[in-house]
């Protein structure tokens, strides 16, 4: 993408691999010498705004001292400054994952995959969030059913197989904001 001159393409996917590297010093000078402390965009350069990058930093911040509350506030207000942003839509749905909104953070991943539409760690999240979803409305039933039925043994084994389950897969989707 580089050699093409689609520099918006090139740094994508340069900046996902330092997601996966964050101290691959190739790939940062490579970053560094098409973006010149400018932000790429598809229409071409733009300055990158100072108010964002204070916003998005402290998003960063907020995340990493577990103040997801405050992260998404942060984060939300980058958006605004720069609402073409994926990172930013995925940290905001990170944010909301950390604090069990399952809904919020599937909102705003798939907010994130229409500014990175191949990116595969953001499909797998929904994916995963949905299935969370998924289960967490099949235990609220379960419960349910057992207020009216409380001596029904199935039904609790029902109830613990799917929290169960539900407890297993939650390794499944540890990250760190971007």
């Amino acid at each position: 993408y580089y050699r093409k001159g689609e520099l918006y393409r090139a740094l994508t996917y340069w900046r996902s691999l330092l997601e996966i590297e964050p101290g691959n010093q190739f790939i940062w000078n490579l970053v560094n010498k098409i973006s010149k402390g400018k932000t790429i965009s598809h229409e071409g350069t733009q300055s990158v705004n100072p108010d964002w990058e204070y916003h998005y930093q402290m998003g960063q911040q907020s995340y990493q001292g577990k103040d997801y509350a405050k992260a998404v506030e942060h984060f939300n207000k980058a958006m605004e400054l720069n609402p073409e942003d994926f990172r930013t839509y995925f940290n905001i749905g990170a944010s909301y994952y950390e604090m069990k909104e399952l809904e919020k953070a599937k909102q705003s991943w798939e907010k994130a995959l229409k500014y990175k539409k191949d990116d595969l760690l953001t499909m797998r999240l929904i994916s995963l969030v949905q299935e969370g979803i998924y289960r967490r409305k099949e235990m609220e039933e379960l419960q349910k059913l057992l207020k009216k039925e409380p001596s029904n043994l199935e039904l609790h084994k029902k109830l613990g197989d799917a929290y169960l389950k539900d407890k297993s897969l939650e390794p499944a989707i540890t990250f760190a904001a971007l």
